[in-house]
């Protein structure tokens, strides 16, 4: 049961540090210092658990670490998921203003063509140091590259092979 609280407690305490923080200033690399945030949390309900839980054994300290990592790793994934001007959630926003009569689809056509979201997503891969300004425009960094190697390697094992999905 401590563990659990542990994990529960340590999770949400990581969020408000991450809510206050963001109240404060919004960093220049937020995915790295909301690592960073839930490393600290996580380092600090292992002390806690170690050193003020009695009989905390090492069962209770893998649990703990598993459900905390859980709690996290879905923050995680849910905050890029929100935080990111996804094209998905900027299409379907776009169809549920038009009400129960939809988009037509020269009207979706149009939308695409503008595209809102390409703007804000080049400047979220150059923030994040996934892409560089050159000259000649803009180039992947190597981490991009390999990262999109083992995203197409990932997506053939699984069998998905759509462009995009």
């Amino acid at each position: 049961m401590a563990a659990a609280v542990l994990a529960a407690g340590g999770a949400l305490a990581s969020f408000v540090a991450h809510v206050l923080i963001w109240q404060l200033f919004v960093p220049r690399h937020p995915s790295k210092v909301i690592v960073a945030i839930f490393a600290l949390g996580l380092a600090t309900i292992v002390a806690i658990g170690v050193t003020l839980v009695p009989d905390y054994g090492l069962g209770d300290a893998a649990y703990m670490l598993a459900l905390y990592g859980i709690l996290s790793l879905t923050y995680l994934l849910l905050y890029t998921g929100v935080e990111c001007d996804s094209p998905t959630l900027s299409l379907a926003h776009f169809i549920a203003q038009a009400g129960v009569t939809g988009r037509t689809a020269s009207e979706i056509d149009e939308f695409v063509r503008r595209s809102p979201f390409v703007k804000s997503r080049l400047a979220q891969l150059e923030a994040g140091g996934f892409v560089v300004r050159s000259p000649a425009g803009l180039e992947l960094a190597k981490k991009t590259a390999l990262l999109l190697d083992l995203t197409r390697h990932y997506r053939r094992l699984m069998g998905r092979t759509t462009p995009g999905g």
